[in-house]
Formats: C-alpha cells, structure tokens, sequence
C-alpha cells in the first residue's frame, strides 16, 4: 500500500497527441497541487564512471552476470538501483559490459576494472527535477 498515492485520470472528448496530453495533465497536476515543476543544472553528490587502466580480471565462467549493452546502459540501470547515488557516465564506452551482482562499490569496481571503467563518488553538475511549492 502506498502511503501517498495519487490516482488521476483526464478524460476529454478532443483527442491530442500524447506530449500535449502529458502536457495538460501536468498543468492539472500542478494547478491541484499548488506546484511548479522545473529541470535545471545543480552540483550534487553523484557516482562518476570515468576511464581507468583496464585491470586484467580472470572472469568466473561460472558467474553469469547482467550484460549491459554500454556504459550509458550501464549508469541508468545503477541508477534505478538505488545503491548509490545518481550517476554519471563519463565513459561513453560502446562496450558490452557484464556484471555479476555486488554490494559494494570496492566489489563494483574489481568488476568495472576489467572494462576500463572506475566508479568514484564525487560532486557534479547533473540535471535535476525541482517541485516547488507555490506560495
């Protein structure tokens, strides 16, 4: 059960592509709520991937791990996990990246390692979603 749910639906008779139906839904939304919404630039804590010295691993044949199709993939899909804090691809590698499961970012980057890829914790500008509430 969710604490602070919101269920809302629009119906309308005049049909619209769905940008400008998002579009209207988040007026609504906003209008209900007494908010405004807006992306920006801010520096925030974040999970760089930056390129390292590739690290010759031996792999375990036998560990089959998730196989992200690059890094971009592969910071999105950090991200959703929510171990870490936001991340930021800075590697922009093509490379088919395999990783088993980990639970720290030492054992997160013994795998990264092998691809040329560090994770480190840092500060930078990423965009971000900002509620406000009206006053």
């Amino acid at each position: 059960s969710l604490e602070h749910a919101l269920s809302y639906e629009r119906l309308d008779k005049m049909s619209r592509p769905d940008s400008v139906q998002a579009r209207l839904v988040l007026n609504d939304l906003h209008s209900f709520l007494g908010i405004r919404s807006y992306k920006t630039m801010k520096k925030i804590p974040c999970l760089i991937l930056q390129p390292c010295p590739v690290q010759p691993t031996p792999k375990d044949t036998l560990a089959k791990g998730m196989v992200y199709e690059n890094s971009e993939v592969l910071a999105v899909m950090t991200d959703l996990g929510g171990k870490f804090p936001p991340v930021l691809d800075r590697v922009n590698s093509k490379e088919k990246i395999q990783i088993v499961p980990y639970e720290t970012l030492v054992e997160f980057n013994a795998q990264l390692a092998t691809y040329g890829i560090e994770a480190v914790l840092g500060e930078e500008e990423m965009e971000v979603l900002v509620i406000e509430e009206i006053e």
